[in-house]
């Protein structure tokens, strides 16, 4: 009987956190200041990563000569638009 009585608890216990966690992601699309921690998470690397290309791009001349070539843009136009970007 006391079997019964953990598992009954269990699955009351279970219903009220799938409940809450419904209303979370139901809430969380309306509210400012609610976001999942997964894409904050990727945000920040997508951020870093693209601030780190462009400076990369910046510091190796041959990079940056060619994105100028092929954007048909001078060196210090094409410096300026990557500085701009990141």
């Amino acid at each position: 009987m006391h079997q019964m009585e953990a598992i009954f608890d269990l699955q009351q216990t279970l219903y009220m956190f799938l409940s809450f966690v419904q209303i979370l992601h139901a809430t969380k699309y309306n509210q400012i200041g609610i976001s999942n921690v997964i894409f904050d998470i990727f945000s920040e690397w997508l951020v870093n990563q693209h601030r780190d290309s462009a400076a990369s791009y910046i510091g190796h001349y041959n990079l940056l000569d060619y994105f100028a070539l092929v954007e048909n843009e001078t060196r210090a136009r094409t410096k300026f638009n990557l500085l701009e970007v990141s």
